[in-house]
């Protein structure tokens, strides 16, 4: 069970950092494509 809840929080962290790239690179691209 403490193994699961490890590879539960593991799974949670990265889709959190996920989020965050996406978020963060996502107007970044926007921005990019604009200018060209």
């Amino acid at each position: 069970m403490e193994d699961l809840l490890g590879t539960a929080k593991n799974w949670e962290q990265k889709a959190i950092k996920k989020i965050l790239v996406a978020a963060l690179l996502g107007p970044g691209l926007m921005f990019y494509n604009s200018i060209n």
